[in-house]
This record gives C-alpha cells, structure tokens and sequence, in this order.
C-alpha cells in the first residue's frame, strides 16, 4: 500500500509540474519540457527565484529592511523611537 499511495502522489505531482510549465512555457503549440524532465521538476515546484516566490531574507533583490520581519521591524522602530 505504501508503494503504490507514493507512486500515485509521484504521478499527480508530475501531472502537476505540467500543469504549470505549461502555462508558464507553452510556446507556439509545442510543449517545451520531456516527461523525464517533468519528473525531475516534480520534485520542486517552484517556478522562478522572484521576490514572491523566494524567501525575502535570501533574496539578492531586497534591500535591508525588506528582509526584515515585521517583529524585527517593530523593534527597529522601538529602538528609533527611544533614541530620538
């Protein structure tokens, strides 16, 4: 029963890998990915490395305080408000 409940989740993460490579990289009618490609990227569905997908602190694109989080940023502004 374990084998076959984890090749059925291997399957349904396959179909959906190409679910969304298709709408992101469906291209003049032609599917760009193989079905051993898609197998791979079943693994880690995450499409890109933007600012909405990837974690804010290890993202190159943030700034400082945009890899803060909303704690630090409070506290940030305590420490602010109390030298001032």
């Amino acid at each position: 029963m374990k084998r076959a409940l984890r090749r059925h989740h291997k399957q349904r993460m396959i179909a959906r890998a190409n679910n969304i490579c298709n709408k992101i990289w469906y291209c003049n009618g032609v599917y760009v990915f193989s079905h051993e490609q898609l197998s791979r990227l079943a693994d880690n569905l995450k499409p890109c490395s933007c600012d909405m997908c990837c974690n804010p602190r290890r993202s190159p694109w943030t700034t400082k305080l945009g890899k803060l989080t909303i704690q630090e940023l409070k506290e940030l502004e305590k420490w602010k408000s109390y030298w001032e």
